[in-house]
């Protein structure tokens, strides 16, 4: 799997120099290939850095902006209609502290639908984002955000509940 990810990755690179509706259609349909599943009309943006690809999932409609990164080790799904801005980075695991050499705790991601995740943003490892939601710029969210909530802030608190 390892060189697989790798492939795909230098593969990747080369298409970082397409913008566009073209350069977004031919990321989808090289992860999809990778083994992430991309649902129909998934916007994928240049220098977006994925790892594990077959543990991740985007829903019809999400998209991921420019110099993202997710990794995945166990399952990460991004709802219908999710947008994550810019430089975002989502994993679903850390190092094992304080022996970090013995491995990693992992614990999945759930993004709901309609979510909107603002850029330089940090979702980690058993957060689950409720649906109609929104993520501050910046925001470390490191606890589950329930639905129709605004949060943000380091670490991410909700500032508001949407109606």
């Amino acid at each position: 799997m390892k060189l697989i990810t790798n492939f795909y990755q230098i593969i990747a690179a080369f298409l970082d120099n397409i913008g566009g509706d073209l350069g977004h259609n031919l990321r989808a349909r090289l992860y999809r290939l990778s083994g992430v599943k991309v649902g129909k009309g998934v916007k994928i943006d240049r220098f977006v850095l994925i790892n594990q690809p077959y543990n991740i999932t985007f829903e019809d409609g999400s998209g991921i902006g420019r110099g993202g990164v997710i990794s995945a080790m166990e399952k990460l799904r991004i709802g219908k209609n999710t947008l994550i801005a810019p430089y975002c980075c989502i994993y679903d695991h850390d190092h094992n502290f304080p022996d970090m050499l013995s491995g990693y705790v992992v614990k999945k991601v759930d993004i709901g639908q309609n979510v909107w995740i603002g850029a330089h943003s940090i979702i980690l490892k058993g957060v689950k984002i409720g649906d109609n939601s929104i993520i501050g710029a910046g925001s470390v969210v490191t606890k589950s955000i329930p639905p129709n909530s605004i949060a943000a802030g380091v670490p991410a608190k909700i500032i508001k509940k949407l109606k």
